[in-house]
């Protein structure tokens, strides 16, 4: 089975994927989060490490990803918030030493499909307005979600951030035409979405399924 060291098992996407994998039986050699030990730490104390699975924020993450290309460990990223600069960074850093790794925006597979399905469909419209809803406390918006679904429109694209007292997360995307509309809502009411999301990629380890930022 699997060793997994997951940074931000305390954070709300973290501890629903350490849930999910210490229930379906993976080895969560370690955990690291804010005010404990370090994933430098967490490195020199383990021999063996077959993924770093990370949900912390921007900056605590791109530094995760640095030590994991310096060591060679493969990482499933789900923080968002990082410049093209960056992504093209740690994509070309990845491809040089052959390191596996996913920097995904959102790990809902359904979202996913409608992601790799955006662009053929938003050509058909005129205009598209994506209104995004997340809990007040969430830093980066829009989310990285958003941003990207509005990179991939071919149409014009606008995005309303919206803020929410509960955890539901929802995307209600309008498309529009002079001679027709369509509206898809998508709503997320529990972050273990995400988690089932991790387990498929560290199941099937395929690539097809997620958009990853670092990959071309």
């Amino acid at each position: 089975m699997k060793k997994i060291v997951i940074c931000g098992s305390k954070g709300k996407c973290g501890k629903e994927v350490y849930r999910l994998l210490k229930q379906e039986g993976y080895q969560i050699l370690d955990c690291v989060n804010e005010h404990e030990q370090s994933l430098q730490e967490v490195i020199a104390k383990h021999q063996s490490i077959d993924w770093v699975i990370d949900f912390t924020n921007k900056e605590v993450a791109y530094k995760h990803l640095l030590l994991c290309i310096q060591y060679h460990l493969p990482f499933i990223c789900g923080t968002t918030g990082f410049s093209n600069q960056e992504l093209k960074y740690i994509q070309e850093a990845c491809q040089k030493i052959n390191l596996k790794g996913i920097i995904c925006s959102n790990f809902s597979l359904p979202m996913n499909i409608l992601i790799k399905n955006f662009s053929s469909l938003s050509q058909n419209f005129d205009h598209i307005k994506i209104i995004e809803q997340h809990h007040y406390s969430k830093k980066d918006k829009p989310s990285g979600t958003g941003k990207l679904l509005k990179s991939l429109a071919r149409c014009e694209c606008e995005i309303v951030s919206e803020d929410r007292m509960d955890e539901i997360i929802e995307y209600d995307i309008q498309f529009e035409s002079k001679y027709d509309k369509m509206k898809i809502v998508y709503e997320v009411d529990h972050k273990q979405v995400y988690a089932k999301g991790v387990l498929h990629y560290l199941q099937h380890e395929d690539e097809s399924v997620f958009i990853n930022l670092i990959q071309k």
